[in-house]
């Protein structure tokens, strides 16, 4: 009975998940909170109308989520030019208050252009494209190139807590692999010797037998 207990592969998960459970709950909470971080900043920079940090502040959302069984599909919009009335809707992919308007470009009649879709609340707004003139011009003023600096410093924290916690990611499961690989082998290990001891209980339960048939017989 006792040699059951001890040897049964499922007491031996159950005691592993046991040891473990208290190291995976305090990575689960840090992961969790990297996970929030990313998701809340990337749709705080959405209602702002900073597409140019909700884009990467998704990717590190991305990194640390397991994929999804069934994913949403999403597919671009593109019209032909000659089909959609030519005036652009502008949009602001920048700082809050920073009206520029960058102009579409030319295209020839027959080009597919690529709709940049945005929630109506920002009709009313311009465009401002990352590394263009108006960008680049922006740059030298103290407080829009201050902004950025904070932005950008905030990506580099978000980036490197994401790498931290997709590296702990890794090594928990390396640890739970070995761990599993390790109690498999002593469990093999010890059927194995359960195996032999009932081998040899049964060779000598066998032998008992012959002896008392034996003597039975009178030939003993």
């Amino acid at each position: 009975m006792c040699a059951k207990i001890i040897y049964s592969p499922k007491v031996l998960i159950s005691i592993l998940t046991l040891l473990s459970l208290t190291s995976c709950t305090v990575y689960t909470e840090k992961r969790s909170e990297a996970l929030s971080r990313n998701i809340s900043a990337t749709v705080d920079s959405i209602d702002a109308g900073r597409f140019d940090l909700a884009g990467k502040y998704a990717d590190n959302s991305l990194k640390l989520s397991y994929p999804p069984k069934h994913k949403i599909k999403i597919d671009s919009i593109i019209t032909n030019k000659t089909k959609v009335n030519k005036k652009v809707s502008s949009i602001i992919t920048s700082a809050s208050h920073i009206n520029l308007l960058t102009p579409a470009p030319k295209l020839s009649a027959d080009e597919n252009i690529l709709r940049v879709v945005v929630p109506e609340k920002f009709k009313n707004a311009m465009l401002l494209v990352e590394n263009s003139t108006e960008w680049n011009n922006l740059l030298k003023e103290k407080d829009f190139a201050k902004q950025l600096k904070a932005d950008n410093a905030n990506l580099v924290k978000a980036g490197d807590a994401t790498n931290i916690e997709l590296k702990k990611q890794k090594e928990m499961s390396d640890k739970i692999i070995m761990a599993l690989n390790s109690y498999q082998k002593q469990v093999i290990q010890k059927d194995l010797v359960i195996l032999k001891l009932w081998l040899a209980l049964g060779g000598l339960t066998a032998v008992f037998g012959v002896c008392i048939y034996l003597r039975i017989k009178n030939i003993l």
